[in-house]
This record gives structure tokens, C-alpha cells and sequence, in this order.
């Protein structure tokens, strides 16, 4: 379903959901090769995007971290010659504006950032300047505005995941060095400072596989590329009580450079990516039967996008790129069934029509509202004059019009007293047995 553009095309990007309930959306590459600095805001209220304060520091292939104090933590960069930067900057949604806090022990990309129980980020891994693969990791104190270098990881890896286990640990997964594809995995306990190893998965994964954490405390890890296969449908899910992975169902598509999201049934959902060309197909993971499902196709293929579960339950998906252009394109999946234009035009046919909805017909019917684009107003117009054209069709008034006339017959024009005393009057047009009679038996 679409919603409002964004001000400016955008991929590479990262977007917050922050403690009001709007998405915060910043940096990334316009698809020109211009790095960002620019950030917008999106209200799921009224479906808005706002300018809001700029970074100092333009920035792609970064992180932002939502801290415990509700202000954004974003860090790291490169550049277009390949130079990264250590700076980080926080962004206070109460005044809009971002101020610089420490630096990084080191620059870097491609890393992960994840927030720890006890408050702090932990960073790992990433690109270094000249290629560099990093193995180290460092913490951001938030209430010093301090980087402190942690211990090493046993691999330097980019482009991995970092996942926050319920035990408080964090399980790292997968990525790329400059000798391969990575299949390792290593979990970091913050009580001992320490990274072990555990269980590597059955497949090598990098750009770009997901990680999400499942209500049932298991990591399902799904999609990516191998050394020998692009864009695979295998998934697998990580087990911290064993330290095993099980392979579990396959993607219908396989792909790589997708989003997933926890959805709030407990369900997964994968968006986008890239198998053989830029897809706009999405699925559902099922916990419970390990199961992917196809769903409903998001309106515009997209790679390098973002996703974001709001507080209503949908999804933000935003920018990203098609076919080498940057979009300013946003979408919501939605849990309400009404949402989904298949569905809304399919209840017009079955309620008004009686009937499942053929398939030129439902085209038809769907084409008059997506011809809105994003523009909301339209798409809220055409649904309405939607209804009001099964209402008013020929079919209707031969056949589902006799359900009206029976309200007619039933809560017609009347007067008298009521049973509870009192008198009333029933302002409905009246439609007597005798004129009701002939319908009935058409």
C-alpha cells in the first residue's frame, strides 16, 4: 500500500523508529554517487515526511543505534574513494538536531552496532580504510559519549549480522573476509568480554543475508549468497541453548540485499532484494511449521531499502533502488486484510455481487486505485467511488438490491409505542409485503 515520497531518492540508508512513534530516516546515496547527509521524518499519523536537522558528516553503508536515553546513535561511513571515518553523531528527536560525540578507535563500514542490555553499543567488524578487513569491536558509552576498544573477534568480517540473543549475548554470523565467504559464527558475552565460537551455519552468506530473532528465542537467518550460488533460498535457524543451527524452510525466491522484519503475530517477513533482477516479492515465516509463504507483492521492486515495524503493526519499507535509480518511493505492508486492494475489491464482489470476482474485473478494479500512485488523497477518493460503482451497477439493483429491500420491508416507515413505553418513529423508507412480494420472487 502506498504512502507519502520521500523528500529526497535515497538508498543505503538506515531508518529509527524513535520513542514517538515516528521513523527517523538518514544519509544514504541519492543514486548519483552524492552521499547524504540530509534526514527526514515520517509521521504514520498522517502518512507525512518532514525535513528534519542534518548530520555533519554525510554517510552510507553506517549504523544507527536507538539508545535507552531515545536519542540516535549513528556511526561510521565511506566514502566514494574508499576512505572511512570514525566520527558519530547523536540525533535528540525532542530538538531535532544531531550534535557530534566521540570517535570510533577505528573507521569503519559495513559493521554492525547493536545495543546491549546494560545500555552501551557494541560495534564489530566492518570495512577499514584500503580495504581492510576489521575483526575488532568497541563499546559506546552513552552516558560518557566514550568508544572503548573491546575485545577482538576471531575473524575479521563486513557485511555479517549481529544479532541481540534473550540471554543478553549477541550472536555474529556470517559475512566476508578477503580469503571467503564466511559460514562462522561467534557470540559475544558482555559479562566476560569475551567472543567464542559457535556452530557455523550450513551455508557461506554474505550480501546480504538477514538475521531475526524469533519469538521462541531461535535466530532465523535467511536468503543471501554463497561462493558458488547467488541469491539462495535457504534458511536456517540458530538454537543459543545448543549452539546448533538446523536448516529449516526454503525461501520461495531465493535472494540477497532483502529486509526482514518480526512481524507482531510472530511471523517473519522478507521484502525485495535481488535473484537474477530486482524483485518485489515478499514472504512469511511461520515459527511454528517452518514454513515461507508468498504474500502480498510490494508495489515497486527494491534493493538497498529499509523496513520498519511501526506501532500500528504495519511495515515501513522505504527507498532503496530499482534498476540503478534511487527511489523516494514508501510503502506499508498492513496487517488489516481491507488494506490489501485484492482483498477490499474481492468483499465488493462477494458482498455487493454475490459472487468471486473475475479476473479482467479485478484487475480493472484494482488498476483504479493504484493509478494513484502515493498520492493518498486519490487512492482514499477511488475507494470510495469504487464502492459506490458496485452500489450503483446494473448487477447489484437485479440482484443484491433485494438484501436493501428486505431492510426496507423490515424497518419501515412506523409509528406507535414502544414495549418500554414511549412513542417513535422509524425514518426509513417504507417498503410494503405486496411490493415486496414481486422481488422475492424474481
Amino acid at each position: 500500500m502506498p504512502t507519502r515520497d520521500l523528500g529526497t531518492p535515497r538508498l543505503l540508508h538506515t531508518a529509527t523508529l524513535l520513542t514517538n512513534g515516528k521513523v527517523l530516516v538518514a544519509g544514504g546515496n541519492d543514486g548519483h554517487g552524492n552521499i547524504l547527509k540530509s534526514a527526514e521524518l515520517y509521521d504514520p499519523v498522517t502518512g507525512l515526511w518532514t525535513p528534519t536537522g542534518a548530520m555533519a558528516t554525510a554517510r552510507q553503508f553506517f549504523t544507527a543505534t536507538l539508545l535507552t536515553n531515545g536519542k540516535v546513535l549513528v556511526t561510521g561511513s565511506i566514502d566514494s574513494a574508499s576512505v572511512t571515518t570514525d566520527t558519530s553523531e547523536l540525533y535528540d528527536p525532542a530538538t531535532g538536531t544531531w550534535t557530534a560525540t566521540g570517535a570510533m578507535g577505528i573507521g569503519r563500514s559495513f559493521h554492525t552496532a547493536t545495543l546491549l542490555p546494560n545500555g552501551k553499543v557494541l560495534v564489530a567488524g566492518g570495512k577499514g580504510d584500503a580495504g581492510l578487513y576489521l575483526n575488532s569491536a568497541e563499546f559506546y558509552d552513552p552516558a560518557t559519549g566514550i568508544w572503548i576498544m573491546a575485545r577482538a573477534m576471531a575473524m575479521g568480517r563486513f557485511a555479517h549480522t549481529a544479532t541481540l540473543l534473550p540471554n543478553g549475548k549477541v550472536l555474529v554470523a556470517g559475512g566476508a573476509n578477503n580469503i571467503s565467504l564466511l559460514e562462522s559464527a561467534e557470540v559475544y558475552d558482555p559479562a566476560t568480554g569475551a567472543w567464542t565460537a559457535t556452530g557455523p551455519m550450513s551455508d557461506a552468506r554474505r550480501y546480504q543475508h538477514t538475521a531475526t530473532l524469533l519469538p521462541n528465542g531461535k535466530v532465523l537467518v535467511a536468503g543471501g549468497r554463497t561462493p558458488f550460488v547467488d541469491s539462495i533460498a535457504s534458511t536456517e535457524l540458530y538454537d543459543s541453548a545448543t549452539g546448533t543451527w538446523t536448516v529449516t524452510g526454503k525461501l520461495n525466491t531465493g535472494r540477497l540485499i532483502h529486509t526482514a522484519t518480526l512481524l507482531r503475530s510472530g511471523q517473519a517477513l522478507v521484502e525485495g532484494g535481488y535473484s537474477g533482477g530486482y524483485l518485489n516479492s515478499a514472504e512469511l515465516y511461520d515459527p511454528d511449521t517452518g514454513v515461507w509463504t508468498p504474500t502480498l507483492s510490494m508495489n515497486e521492486p527494491r534493493i538497498y531499502h529499509t523496513a520498519t515495524l511501526l506501532p500500528n503493526g504495519n511495515v515501513l519499507a522505504v527507498g532503496g533502488e530499482n534498476r540503478n535509480r534511487a527511489l523516494t518511493s514508501a510503502e506499508l505492508y498492513s496487517l488489516n486484510a481491507i488494506d490489501q486492494l485484492a482483498f477490499f475489491v474481492t468483499q465488493h464482489y462477494r458482498d455487493f455481487l454475490n459472487r468471486q470476482p473475475d479476473p479482467a474485473g479485478l484487475t480493472f478494479w484494482i488498476n483504479q486505485i493504484t493509478s494513484c500512485g502515493s498520492d493518498q488523497t486519490c487512492v482514499v477518493i477511488k475507494r470510495i467511488n469504487v464502492s459506490a460503482a458496485f452500489f450503483l451497477s446494473i448487477e447489484f439493483q437485479q440482484t443484491g438490491y433485494l438484501v436493501e429491500r428486505m431492510y426496507k420491508a423490515a424497518y419501515g416507515d412506523a409509528s406507535g409505542s414502544s414495549t418500554l413505553g414511549g412513542a417513535h418513529q422509524l425514518k426509513v423508507p417504507i417498503v410494503r409485503f405486496n411490493e415486496f412480494l414481486p422481488t422475492l420472487n424474481e
